[in-house]
């Protein structure tokens, strides 16, 4: 959701020059823990653009940032927050909604809700707010509402089914070490290997599920 303005400065340095991952990376040092840009575009526009919306509209949010978390919360115009129903998240769709205030998003997560604007005023505006974060890069997208209008949409009380996965039924047991050894990320105290896995031994077959 972030990118830096001075992007064509930065993307000399910024890409891994090596695509297979097995010999040195091209990334200067000062930018292999990602970059914390001061634009964020979230609709392919920079900056909290207006948008109407319905009464119920269904956001699928993805934090596409390479280090920068989110702790997004819908405000309502004149101070307070706007609650937002989770339908679903990485994984798909939740087994029932959850009501939010706040949804946090790491880098790469997902999250998918439902917002209604039925209880806002006509010509009101709600926006969505990083809460961890100040100045310009606190507002990410302002909604308009434009009119009042009849919504006949619902969220389902059950969303989904799976089955919940139990450890005595697993064929291997592995252990991962993800943790900053000598200012690197490393994996099992080892640095990255696009040719070999690091966990740590485990007594069944090779062909285990992890």
């Amino acid at each position: 959701m972030t990118v830096a303005r001075r992007s064509w400065q930065r993307a000399r340095r910024y890409p891994d020059h090596d695509l297979s991952c097995t010999d040195t990376p091209g990334i200067q040092d000062a930018y292999t823990d990602g970059v914390l840009g001061d634009v964020q575009p979230p609709t392919m526009h920079p900056g909290p653009r207006p948008r109407s919306r319905p009464p119920a509209h269904r956001l699928r949010i993805l934090n596409a940032s390479n280090a920068r978390r989110y702790h997004l919360r819908l405000e309502l115009e004149g101070g307070g927050p706007l609650p937002v129903t989770q339908i679903g998240g990485d994984a798909g769709l939740l087994g029932a909604p959850q009501r939010l205030v706040a949804a946090p998003l790491a880098p790469a997560e997902r999250f998918d809700i439902v917002v209604d604007f039925s209880h806002c005023p006509v010509g009101s505006h709600v926006t969505i707010v990083n809460t961890v974060t100040d100045g310009r890069m606190r507002q990410v997208l302002r909604f308009r509402v434009t009119r009042k209008a009849k919504d006949a949409s619902h969220v389902p009380a059950r969303l989904s089914s799976y089955a919940t996965l139990a450890p005595a039924a697993a064929v291997a047991t592995r252990h991962f070490d993800f943790r900053r050894t000598d200012n690197l990320w490393t994996i099992t105290g080892r640095p990255l290997s696009a040719t070999r896995p690091w966990p740590t031994r485990a007594s069944a077959p090779s062909n285990a599920g992890v």
